[in-house]
């Protein structure tokens, strides 16, 4: 039985699993070579794809000439199978004009719609790989598209943890790297890779004077700042809370009894405004000092008269 096309095709990308050849090919890096430049310019010629891929697989020229004979094979190749994973769309519709591989070089591509950024796609899947090799362990051939602002920083983070990692290495060559040095450019590498050291806490949350949150309990709108709110540190991350400190701590329900009580007192004494050892007794309390803070940040808030 014959193969299919698209089993040939597969096969040419991907290897028979038994024979060196294409199967270690770094294809995804085509692929997204490929998708990258419709993205950048909103579309992009057959001529303009092959030159995009070359530059991504230069380094693997012998290999693709001996199996596919030019870069434009191979070109076809990428292209038809993104089409294929529906990753990318011609202009129009190929059997309008064209019968052989004519209507691939013929065409401008761009990406299929629903296509996002930061986000892996399969070009190649699990189970084509499987057929195509015979290997139950096959894994696909995936690719994820960045904008052109991501991948300038990302250009620069790799850029910038090279230098480090060269630095680091003439230190140990001059034996000048204890314990402290080497600990902060382990911590210089994590940040740049993005990863975290054991026992790693990423640094706190900037105060956000200018965004307003409102407390989860209390319904009043607060600026997010550490005065308001607390931080806390979860899965590897600090997260600002969304109950204030005053709902989170029992400070407003602390606070509310003691304006019921006050105005309380006031309304049975026909207007007498009551001292805070008065109001402390009917309370039941016994820390007059935190029942005049109370008070006096209630009078501030003209929540209440102010004490005698």
């Amino acid at each position: 039985m014959t193969k299919s096309a698209v089993e040939q095709r597969i096969g040419r990308l991907v290897g028979d699993g038994k024979t060196s050849g294409a199967g270690a090919l770094p294809l995804p890096d085509a692929f997204r070579g490929a998708m990258e430049q419709i993205l950048d310019n909103g579309y992009a010629t057959f001529g303009e794809l092959v030159k995009r891929v070359t530059d991504e697989m230069h380094s693997k020229e012998r290999r693709i000439l001996g199996i596919w004979g030019s870069w434009d094979s191979f070109t076809i190749d990428i292209i038809e199978q993104l089409l294929a994973r529906r990753l990318i769309r011609p202009e129009h519709n190929p059997e309008d004009d064209f019968s052989d591989d004519r209507w691939v070089t013929g065409m401008d591509w761009y990406l299929a719609e629903g296509i996002e950024t930061s986000k892996y796609y399969d070009a190649i899947t699990k189970n084509e790989v499987k057929r195509a090799t015979g290997n139950p362990d096959a894994q696909p051939f995936r690719v994820i598209l960045f904008d052109a602002g991501t991948r300038r920083e990302r250009d620069a983070a790799a850029r910038s943890m090279t230098i480090v990692r060269k630095a680091r290495a003439e230190l140990e060559r001059l034996g000048v790297v204890d314990e402290v040095v080497g600990r902060h450019l382990e911590h210089v590498i994590a940040r740049l890779e993005g990863t975290k050291l054991e026992n790693d806490r990423p640094p706190m949350p900037p105060d956000e004077p200018d965004h307003i949150v409102t407390c989860k309990l209390g319904g009043e709108p607060r600026a997010r700042t550490r005065d308001n709110f607390a931080i806390y540190w979860s899965r590897d991350q600090y997260y600002w809370r969304i109950t204030c400190h005053e709902h989170s701590t029992g400070a407003e329900t602390r606070r509310a009894k003691v304006r019921d009580a006050v105005l309380q007192m006031i309304d049975e004494s026909g207007g007498k405004v009551p001292a805070v050892r008065e109001v402390m007794r009917m309370m039941g309390k016994k820390d007059q000092k935190q029942t005049a803070i109370d008070w006096d940040y209630l009078a501030e808030k003209g929540e209440l008269p102010r004490r005698v």
